[in-house]
């Protein structure tokens, strides 16, 4: 027990060096295109090469290794472009960022690169979506999600066992949802709700276009707020809806923008993507 705390302690201390927190990121980032990539044929490729290069240590810093990674991705999202989620394009530009991060001739350079690059990135696509969500029309008056909340099955499920939808609504509306999508003669789907669940609807939407929009302010402006906006985000949003992959990506990036001398929230931030792992794993009502 003596010899696993003081192990653990040693390698707490040496996140603080820029290599070894700047290493922890290209290895988090590998796992994490190798676990959510989707298997199609540029897909796999990503996925393969990925796990390879986390499993080989020479592979993890070599820059044509990532360059090569990121070749496959430009493959993977130009050949649907649109049909991939907007966290895949996320993907690719982190990729870029890491690959061009790796062409630095002087490696105290490299982790400086990546910290401004994930702030930028996590600012500017935060931004579009806060731009999204305010010109379309259908977010901000709650329609999007009213749609969303009456139809999901994660949130049925979470809304059914609060009391705010009742199971033979949550039945109804699957049915109408399966009828339109099975039969090519329906053009409409009509779901029903409760007036608890359409106000529901609405305070999110205004929620998450306050707080999207709270990130991407403090990410580009730098805000020394801006590790606190992102966590409250990642809280209030992933623990009710399950969208692994964007929220994995949203944490590496944070944890590598983080200042050398940030200790304290480089264990926040690990803290909290362990916390979220145990939520998917442990609290299966919710998904």
């Amino acid at each position: 027990m003596a010899a696993t705390l003081a192990h653990t302690k040693q390698w707490i201390a040496g996140l603080r060096a820029a290599s070894k927190r700047y290493e922890l990121v290209l290895r988090a980032t590998l796992l994490m295109f190798a676990w959510f990539c989707l298997t199609t044929p540029a897909g796999l490729a990503i996925k393969v090469c990925s796990l390879i290069a986390f499993v080989w240590p020479h592979a993890v810093t070599n820059r044509y290794v990532w360059t090569g990674i990121s070749g496959l991705f430009a493959w993977y999202i130009g050949g649907d472009r649109f049909l991939h989620d907007n966290h895949m394009y996320l993907y690719m530009w982190w990729a870029f960022a890491c690959t061009g991060s790796l062409w630095l001739a002087v490696p105290k350079d490299r982790a400086e690169f990546l910290r401004r690059n994930s702030q930028a990135l996590i600012g500017l696509a935060f931004g579009f979506a806060t731009f999204w969500k305010l010109w379309g029309g259908q977010y901000i008056d709650g329609g999007f999600l009213t749609f969303y909340i009456r139809t999901n099955r994660d949130t049925t499920s979470l809304l059914n066992s609060l009391g705010i939808l009742p199971n033979e609504v949550v039945d109804q509306n699957m049915k109408a949802l399966s009828a339109l999508i099975l039969d090519p003669g329906i053009r409409q789907c009509v779901v029903a709700g409760t007036p608890a669940a359409d106000l529901l609807a609405k305070l999110v939407a205004w929620w998450t276009i306050l707080i999207e929009f709270a990130v991407a302010a403090s990410f580009l402006i730098r805000l020394p707020l801006r590790n606190y906006v992102m966590a409250i985000f990642v809280v209030s949003t992933y623990f009710f809806l399950p969208i692994y992959g964007f929220c994995c990506c949203l944490i590496v990036m944070t944890y590598a923008q983080l200042e050398g001398k940030a200790q304290r929230w480089q264990m926040v931030v690990l803290g909290l993507f362990l916390a979220m792992v145990m939520r998917w794993l442990l609290v299966p009502g919710l998904q």
